[in-house]
């Protein structure tokens, strides 16, 4: 069966409810650059 992205969405927040917020600090620990250095993402560490 084919299912639209909102029904899938609510099934799988049914099922599993709703996630939690992540807790992050403002220090970066990691870059994702495309091949030519373009940033598309920074990774931040977990607060305690």
């Amino acid at each position: 069966p084919v299912f639209e992205i909102a029904e899938l969405k609510a099934r799988a927040e049914a099922i599993c409810g709703l996630p939690q917020p992540i807790k992050r600090k403002d220090r970066t620990v990691g870059i994702v650059r495309s091949r030519d250095g373009e940033i598309l993402d920074r990774i931040y560490q977990l607060a305690d």
